[in-house]
């Protein structure tokens, strides 16, 4: 029987799937079920494939045996259950069917817990390995409060300490013996790879994670808490606010034809932002896509399969893919509103310039941002970003361009706008 033995944890639905597919490919081969718990069916259907995995291949893994450690189809030892340490040869068979499920999981914190709490027989007793994903904006919400009870349900190396001592004994289900016989095994604690590009070093934080000895592994021979892609060029456009739009139009006009993520700061500027460049860049050839996460999960799915695809160029986002979206071929990452804060930054920046390849971020500052971007720049170890001229008289040539643009995104928010209010009126 199959049993949950890896669990990795991440903030958003995109990131699980990704995470998902990648693994996808690669669990079949090693004989091990893949289940992923992110809200993108109903929880009665995620649920029914987390616990009735198809068959897998034979990928050997360990029961104890009466004498000694033999091949079985469960590796997780659990020694709470009366089957695990009686060493026939059926006890995988009798292994009861609520124990049974895939045997990694990746999943959303909100989706995680809903299993948790209404999915009869799902547990962690057998967890092996935990990975905690985008780590600093796990700790940092609290998703339901899911990481106390999941480290609650872990299996404690004293727990199995006490079955062994029991059942040595014949005193399953009393208080150990102190007659009983030593563990001719060791007891491997739960795994916890604790994973993000801006790791955060207070103690208080990861004291929550309950880690055992912790080893810190850095992808830089550099020790700086953020680290930038060694083939990233960077550059800053000083302008004031009113002409950005223009300064943008401009330096995506030098960059056509290559594929750009540009970041706003918010949800709101994201959308008036696609609507502006979708109505500026029409009939140039330059396509345009949005990522927000106001759109459902297939509506960002569609727009991140198009932009892999080449038909899209521009693909106008909000932080919500700033964590951990691996596209291969973003040359470009502009932000049209500065970051406030250096893992924003470093984060944003991160969409391009991946697996040694070349990438470069454009950041547009107004002049009260300047001194700011600087002071946030230390913080990765990044004192000097050159300014980047486009060439004379460049964005004046797009104000025509920018007038007609402005005037069709302002019809469609109207259009959008009243929309809404007829939803609501009619919901009401």
């Amino acid at each position: 029987a199959h049993c949950l033995q890896g669990l990795v944890v991440l903030p958003t639905r995109d990131l699980a799937a990704q995470v998902h597919q990648v693994l996808s490919q690669l669990c079949p081969a090693v004989g091990l079920e893949l289940g992923l718990a992110a809200a993108q069916q109903s929880l009665e259907a995620e649920a029914s494939a987390i616990m009735s995995p198809g068959s897998s291949g034979s990928g050997a893994r360990y029961r104890l045996g009466s004498a000694a450690l033999t091949p079985q189809p469960a590796w997780g030892l659990s020694l709470g259950d009366h089957a695990s340490i009686e060493g026939s040869r059926d006890s995988a068979a009798s292994t009861s069917g609520r124990d049974k499920s895939v045997d990694i999981l990746v999943a959303t914190p909100g989706r995680l817990m809903a299993h948790l709490q209404h999915t009869p027989g799902f547990t962690l007793k057998h967890l092996r390995y935990l990975v905690v994903d985008e780590t600093d904006r796990l700790l940092r919400q609290s998703y339901q409060e899911w990481l106390p009870q999941v480290i609650s349900q872990l299996a404690k190396p004293e727990h199995f300490a006490h079955e062994w001592a029991a059942c040595s004994t014949g005193n399953r289900g009393g208080p150990a013996s102190t007659s009983a016989a030593p563990m001719p095994f060791g007891v491997p604690r739960t795994v916890k790879l604790i994973v993000s590009a801006t790791l955060t070093r207070d103690p208080s934080k990861l004291q929550r994670l309950a880690l055992h000895c912790p080893r810190y592994v850095a992808t830089s021979a550099q020790d700086h808490r953020y680290h930038l892609p060694r083939n990233l060029q960077e550059f800053k456009l000083p302008c004031s606010a009113a002409r950005k739009p223009l300064v943008l139009l401009a330096l995506l006009k030098e960059l056509a034809g290559h594929a750009t993520v540009v970041f706003a700061s918010s949800l709101e500027t994201t959308h008036k932002l696609y609507l502006m460049l979708k109505a500026a860049l029409e009939g140039s050839g330059t396509e345009v896509a949005e990522f927000a996460s106001t759109l459902t999960s297939s509506q960002r799915a569609a727009a991140l399969h198009s932009f892999k695809a080449g038909q899209i160029k521009v693909l106008v986002a909000s932080d919500a893919m700033t964590r951990g979206m691996d596209i291969e071929n973003v040359e470009n990452v502009v932000n049209y509103d500065a970051p406030v804060y250096a893992k924003t930054y470093v984060h944003r920046a991160g969409r391009t310039a991946r697996a040694g390849r070349a990438g470069r971020v454009f950041t547009l500052l107004r002049d009260q941002d300047v001194r700011h971007f600087k002071q946030m720049l230390r913080k990765a170890d990044n004192t000097y970003v050159k300014d980047y001229k486009l060439p004379q008289g460049a964005a004046d040539e797009m104000k025509p361009a920018l007038d007609r643009a402005l005037q069709q995104a302002s019809e469609l928010l109207t259009a959008e706008a009243q929309d809404d209010a007829t939803v609501s009126r009619a919901a009401g």
